[in-house]
C-alpha cells in the first residue's frame, strides 16, 4: 500500500501544458498539466490549481514522460474537499485496498494505469459506495457496452484508462444516488474548448478521460436514469 500524497492546503506553481482561454475570463476554462509521479512539488501544484478555482475531472499516465497527465476544469464555485492520489502497487491487494479507501469516504474521480499499478484520484465524500467493479477490454466498443449495462443496475463510470498493451480499464461504482449514463467522444486538442462548452450547454458533466497523444477520449456524464434492482 502506498499513498503518493494527501494534501489539504499547499501552494506552488505549475507549468501549463496547454489551455483554452474563454472570452469572459482571463483564467482558462480548462487546462491539462503534467505532474511527476514522485515529485512532491508537482503534487502540491494540484492543490494550488484547485484552490484557484479548478477541479480535477480526469487523469491518465503519460508513458513517454513518466508523468501523470491531469485534466482541470474551471469551476470557481466548487467547494474543495480533501483529496488523495493513491497508487495501488500490489495487484494481490488491489481489491482490499480499493474497497477500504472507498469505505473511508473517498469517491473516485478517475484512474490511470501507471508503471507500478493502478493510480486513482479521489475526493472525500460523505457517501460510501454499495459496490464497485473494474472491467477490462482491448475493444472499446465492449467498454461502451459495459457502461450501458452497468448503468442499468445502478453503476456509474468513475474511471477510465488504457495500459501499454492497449487494454482499456473502466471503473464503475454504485452509490445510493441515481446512476448516470455516459457518452464518449474522441476530441482533438484544439477542439476541447468547443466540445466542453457544447456538452455543458447540454447539461452534461465531464467525466474520466484517456490521453491519446494530441487527441483525448473524453466521457461525458449525460443524464440520470432509473435503475433496475439487483
Amino acid at each position: 500500500m502506498k499513498y503518493i500524497v494527501r494534501i489539504l492546503i499547499l501552494m506552488s506553481i505549475v507549468s501549463y501544458v496547454f489551455a483554452q482561454n474563454t472570452e469572459d475570463s482571463t483564467q482558462p476554462l480548462w487546462l491539462i498539466a503534467n505532474h511527476s509521479l514522485a515529485r512532491e512539488s508537482s503534487l502540491r501544484a494540484i492543490q494550488e490549481l484547485m484552490s484557484t478555482g479548478y477541479v480535477v475531472t480526469g487523469l491518465d499516465y503519460n508513458r513517454a514522460f513518466d508523468e501523470l497527465e491531469i485534466f482541470y476544469l474551471r469551476n470557481p464555485n466548487e467547494f474543495i474537499p480533501r483529496w488523495t492520489l493513491y497508487e495501488f502497487d500490489d495487484a494481490d491487494t488491489l481489491e482490499e485496498e480499493f474497497s477500504a479507501l472507498l469505505q473511508e469516504g473517498y469517491r473516485p474521480v478517475d484512474i490511470a494505469v501507471g508503471p507500478q499499478g493502478l493510480i486513482g484520484f479521489f475526493l472525500e465524500d460523505s457517501d460510501t459506495p454499495l459496490g464497485w467493479r473494474i472491467q477490462r477490454s482491448t475493444d472499446f466498443k465492449t467498454i461502451e457496452r459495459y457502461t450501458e449495462i452497468y448503468s442499468r443496475i445502478g453503476y456509474s463510470l468513475h474511471g477510465l484508462s488504457r495500459n501499454h498493451k492497449g487494454e482499456y480499464w473502466a471503473l464503475f461504482a454504485r452509490y445510493k444516488t441515481v446512476a448516470h449514463e455516459a457518452s464518449f467522444e474522441v476530441i482533438q486538442e484544439d477542439q476541447i474548448g468547443d466540445a466542453i462548452v457544447e456538452n455543458i450547454a447540454s447539461f452534461a458533466n465531464i467525466g474520466p478521460m484517456v490521453s491519446q497523444g494530441s487527441r483525448f477520449l473524453f466521457s461525458f456524464i449525460i443524464k440520470s436514469i432509473q435503475t433496475e434492482s439487483q
